[in-house]
């Protein structure tokens, strides 16, 4: 039986998760460390969009298929924003970047 509670739970500490991430990326921007606040600016939307999914007990393993999941599901069908789905792509595609260089430059 699907307990409701726990999907709550779940989603309530993925969102403090994404709080906590967010005044993270807040403290990166205000020292100067901009790279790092656009991965944990990243990390913050991705962790309120897991909240979101959590509600419905809906998850992936690959953060392109929640990405992918959450644009189709509440992006397109305007329970969110279109811009919100355009800024998420920006930040992943340069948190991909930053990770791809810092690995290739080691």
């Amino acid at each position: 039986m699907h307990d409701v509670n726990k999907d709550v739970e779940l989603s309530k500490y993925r969102y403090s998760l994404a709080e906590e991430t967010y005044r993270n990326a807040k403290m990166c921007f205000d020292n100067g460390f901009y790279r790092d606040c656009i991965n944990r600016s990243y990390y913050s939307v991705f962790y309120g969009i897991r909240a979101v999914l959590a509600l419905g007990s809906i998850d992936f393993k690959r953060h392109k298929d929640v990405v992918a999941y959450f644009n189709k599901e509440y992006v397109a069908t305007g329970k969110f924003p279109g811009e919100m789905g355009r800024r998420l792509v920006r930040l992943k595609t340069k948190t991909l970047i930053k990770a791809y260089l810092e690995k290739e430059q080691k």
